[in-house]
C-alpha cells in the first residue's frame, strides 16, 4: 500500500494505519458557492397557485469518507409550501456530488412573506445541515411596477420579457 491507503507495510516491515477524515455535507448554490449550515437562506419565488421553477442545490462530500445516512425534512412555519426532491441517495463516495431541487408552491391566497427550514441529515459529524427557506408569493392583483400588470402574471410571462419589478412600457 502507500500513504493515500487506509494502511501501509513500510520497508522496515511495520504497519502504518491512516484514519481517512469523516464525511463532510456541503451544500453549494450556486455550483461552487458554499453555503453555512444555520446562516445561510435561499430565496424562492412563485405566483399564487403555482410553483416556482426547481432551484438546483449541490450536494457534495468534501470529506475523506463515504457519505450515508442520508435523510431529508422540511419544517418550520409553512414546509407543506415547499418541496425537496433529491435522487435517493445510499452513499455519496468522497469528491462526488448530486443535485437536490427546491420548489416553492403558495396555495392561494396566501400572502408573503413564507418560510421552512430544510434539515439534511447524514453520518456528516455535524449533521443536519440547515438552511432556511424564503418563499415570495405574489399574487395577480398587485403590481409592484406600475406598469398596469400584475406581479404574478408578469413573473408567468419572465420569459417573453416581463419583469415584475420594473416596468416594461414597450412589451
Amino acid at each position: 500500500g502507500s500513504p493515500s491507503d487506509s494502511s501501509y507495510r513500510s520497508l522496515d516491515g511495520s504497519v502504518h494505519v491512516f484514519d481517512p477524515g469523516p464525511p463532510v455535507l456541503t451544500v453549494e448554490f450556486p455550483p461552487g458557492t458554499t453555503l453555512a449550515s444555520g446562516v445561510d437562506s435561499i430565496p424562492l419565488l412563485a405566483a399564487i397557485g403555482h410553483s416556482s421553477p426547481p432551484l438546483q442545490l449541490t450536494l457534495r462530500n468534501s470529506g475523506d469518507a463515504v457519505l450515508t445516512s442520508f435523510a431529508s425534512l422540511l419544517d418550520g412555519t409553512h414546509p407543506t409550501e415547499f418541496s425537496a426532491d433529491a435522487p435517493l441517495l445510499l452513499s455519496l463516495p468522497a469528491g462526488q456530488s448530486i443535485t437536490l431541487a427546491l420548489t416553492f408552491s403558495p396555495p392561494g391566497p396566501t400572502g408573503s412573506p413564507r418560510s421552512a427550514t430544510l434539515h439534511l441529515g447524514s453520518n456528516d459529524p455535524s449533521s443536519p445541515f440547515d438552511l432556511d427557506l424564503a418563499g415570495t408569493a405574489l399574487d395577480f392583483v398587485t403590481d409592484t411596477d406600475g406598469d398596469t400588470l400584475n406581479d404574478a402574471s408578469e413573473l408567468l410571462m419572465g420569459a417573453l420579457g416581463f419583469d415584475w419589478q420594473s416596468p416594461q412600457p414597450t412589451l
